[in-house]
């Protein structure tokens, strides 16, 4: 590995200066200690794992909005879709709120505008920036956000895949049954406000509605925006064990319909054992009209026994999981949905027929079946206008193309001041730093130890973030990790009391989409990445493919070759680090929309295109950095976290150097100690950059300083702190140049 990573600047230097990316510089950074450590400089290559590019480029952000709504005010029989990619920290949100929030103002749109983003926190911050345009949304929050007061029944039921409305008002046996709570409800508050007020400008909801269903039928929007990435809300991965497959959920439920139960599901497992699409098979069989009452029947059946066990007025089969029923109640809803579209496409519906697959596979060991559905968008008919970072044309195209006239439009990159430096040699999988059993394995002839190689990953990474917490000093500091690393981070690393200072923030991916508590903050450190499983990326993968292409997946294809990536930096050298890649194309694509997505969020949250004038930096420790994203540094770790001579020298002495120190502390002459602080570029008065010189004398005395080098970090928090004389009387004190640490002196900097 480290013969693949180039190495750009000495690493026991400070972090650099906010000063501008200048060809003198660079030209410092490329100024290392020791020639034998950096590698070759490697030619560039264009062979780049991108696959974000748009259809069209535009300058900035107003241009491509002004497109969208000449495109929106023109009548189309099929509606515009246009999703635009620009980098985190451009202003997307607020930019296009002001631009709709103008279109609302001039009655440009005729009707309300769903505007769905990730998280509640979000939905709030979307309702400021709408009000600050003059426009008061209504924020569509679910029952559980809304203060239901039978939270738990509806989360029990939503375990179960149940629709749990019924318990706000159903109707059992001609009898209309109200929740007590029914009319100071804010959830049905809010539905029947929706239902009453056409002349409602703005909704806002979270996304995760687009995948369970949760917006309520009373929403007819005439635009929808999606702020940050959504098509992975339209495909639906799951499995179901083929032993379990049509097992009574319920002990006591067993009835004439079970028999229908069971018929159809010998029917599937024979024919996904023979690799037939499934949906296609049975149409044949049983025709259209006829499949469809076998679905209605079975549906009902499983939705019963669904109702009994979350009732308690049946008993779950021990054998069988809420996960297992709620993905098998989505094969048998999916099939349902297919060939209802078969119906209205055979009456001559003018409605689009969805290409989106359904394939129900079963796997080679033949103990699972794999169920992967991508579904069309909700709202076919309805302009949609799509915020995302790291838009895919292509993914996005395989869940919008049925419905709309797709578009992915880019804005071109507007350069940033942030100093990035990439670090590679380890992967830094949650589950390499923390192991529930200590297994061995013989690799090579020798047993191995997989609990010592985590604590010894643990040690290395404990290494690199004191040598990174010391450079950045006081300054505030992101580090985002995955969940099972925050977790080794705070409670198993021996520096986990040094993270647990108020001026670090520790969070986990999949949290910080669109979040802006971090814009004041002046590190950014990323470790590791998100990473689906194998099997899912396989399933996700399948949706988009058609049936010969998926059945394909379940064997070899689905496997990772290992790939040497190059990286650019801004002194024009490349830097090469190995990873492992899907073979498969679109499993490649969904892998990068989800791990490298979040490495674009974690960098994007310190805002550094809005913040030029500002010092930033950011660490990246994983082996998922974007090959659109040009580094400042890239090391090995082990070079990273190897202490030079100065560094040893600065920890020994409270942070300060100097030629006496030196000869102290290495047993050497002054000669020799003058020598290698000139080989350092300490010569005269001039320090190299991270550090500065100053001068002490004692009081009263005449005669040459003392010349003192200190970090200029270090500089800082002591004068800051008032330290900085106590500090110098302290060093010179212990190399003999004082009768006492109390001796004035004079200090100049």
């Amino acid at each position: 590995m480290k013969d693949q990573c180039t190495i750009l600047a000495d690493v026991s230097g400070d972090a650099p200066s906010a000063s501008p990316r200048s060809a003198a510089r660079r030209a410092e950074l490329a100024l290392i200690d020791d020639v034998s450590r950096v590698t070759k400089v490697l030619e560039p290559s264009d062979a780049h794992l991108e696959f974000c590019d748009g259809d069209v480029d535009y300058d900035n952000l107003e241009e491509c909005l002004d497109e969208f709504w000449k495109t929106f005010r023109t009548s189309t029989a099929i509606p515009p879709a246009v999703i635009i990619k620009a980098q985190t920290g451009l202003g997307k949100t607020t930019t296009t709120i002001g631009s709709v929030s103008k279109a609302i103002r001039n009655g440009e749109i005729g009707g309300t505008v769903l505007h769905i983003v990730t998280d509640h926190k979000n939905m709030k911050e979307a309702q400021i920036l709408y009000q600050k345009n003059g426009v008061f949304p209504t924020l569509l929050k679910g029952m559980t956000a809304s203060g239901c007061k039978f939270k738990t029944q509806v989360e029990e039921r939503y375990k179960f895949g149940l629709s749990a409305r019924s318990l706000c008002l159903s109707d059992e046996n001609g009898e209309e049954k109200k929740c007590p709570f029914y009319d100071d409800c804010g959830y049905i508050r809010t539905r029947q406000s929706i239902a009453k007020s056409s002349d409602l400008n703005v909704i806002i909801c979270s996304a995760e509605y687009l995948r369970c269903g949760g917006i309520p039928e009373e929403v007819n929007p005439a635009l929808i925006i999606v702020d940050e990435s959504f098509s992975d809300k339209l495909v639906f991965e799951g499995y179901v064990k083929a032993s379990e497959f049509g097992l009574v959920w319920a002990n006591d439920q067993k009835s004439w319909a079970s028999n229908r139960l069971r018929q159809m599901v010998n029917e599937i497992l024979v024919l996904t054992m023979d690799r037939k699409p499934v949906v296609k098979e049975l149409i044949e069989k049983h025709g259209l009209q006829g499949l469809k009452r076998e679905l209605g029947s079975i549906i009902n059946f499983r939705t019963k026994e669904k109702r009994a066990i979350a009732q308690g007025s049946a008993k779950q089969n021990s054998l069988v999981t809420q996960g297992a029923m709620r993905n098998e109640m989505m094969l048998w809803e999916s099939i349902l949905t297919e060939v209802n579209e078969e119906i209205e496409q055979e009456a001559g519906s003018d409605k689009p027929k969805s290409t989106g697959a359904l394939h129900i596979i079963r796997s080679e060991t033949g103990d699972r079946l794999d169920i992967s559905r991508r579904t069309r968008f909700p709202y076919p008919s309805t302009p949609v206008l799509g915020l995302d970072a790291t838009a895919d044309a292509e993914i996005y195209g395989g869940v919008m193309n049925d419905t709309h006239d797709l578009r992915v439009a880019s804005i071109k990159s507007k350069a940033n001041n942030m100093f990035i430096t990439a670090i590679f040699g380890q992967s830094w999988a949650s589950d390499s730093l923390k192991v529930k059993t200590d297994n061995q394995y013989e690799d090579n002839g020798r047993l191995r130890s997989r609990a010592e190689e985590a604590n010894k990953r643990c040690e290395k990474l404990a290494a690199f973030l004191s040598v990174v917490l010391k450079k950045e000093g006081d300054r505030k500091i992101l580090i985002c990790c995955t969940k099972a690393n925050k977790k080794v981070l705070l409670e198993d690393l021996s520096i986990k009391d040094k993270l647990a200072a108020p001026n670090i923030q520790i969070e986990n991916f999949g949290g910080l989409k669109g979040r802006n508590d971090f814009k004041n903050f002046d590190t950014n450190i990323t470790i590791g990445k998100l990473e689906l499983p194998d099997q899912s990326v396989a399933r996700m993968a399948r949706a988009y493919k058609g049936h010969d292409e998926a059945v394909t997946l379940v064997g070899g294809a689905t496997g990772r070759e290992r790939k040497v990536r190059e990286y650019s930096t801004y002194s024009d050298q490349i830097a090469k680090a190995p990873s492992f890649e899907y073979k498969d194309d679109v499993m490649k694509r969904i892998q990068y929309q989800f791990r490298e997505l979040e490495i674009v969020q974690s960098l994007g949250r310190l805002r550094a295109v809005n913040r030029p004038e500002a010092d930033l930096r950011s660490y990246l420790l994983t082996d998922a950095i974007p090959e659109s994203l040009v580094l400042d540094n890239a090391y090995h770790i082990d070079d990273f976290t190897k202490t030079s001579p100065l560094e040893e020298l600065a920890n020994e002495y409270d942070n300060i150097v100097s030629v006496a120190a030196y000869s102290q502390h290495r047993g050497v002459r002054n000669n020799a100690a003058t020598e290698f602080f000139k080989a350092h570029g300490f010569t005269a008065n001039i320090c190299p950059e991270g550090w500065a010189l100053v001068k002490s004398r004692v009081s009263g005395q005449r005669g040459a300083a003392t010349k003192l080098y200190i970090p200029t970090p270090a500089l800082k928090m002591m004068e800051d702190d008032g330290t900085l004389e106590a500090t110098i009387q302290k060093h010179l004190f212990h190399l003999g140049k004082l009768d006492s640490e109390r001796t004035p002196i004079t200090v100049t900097t």
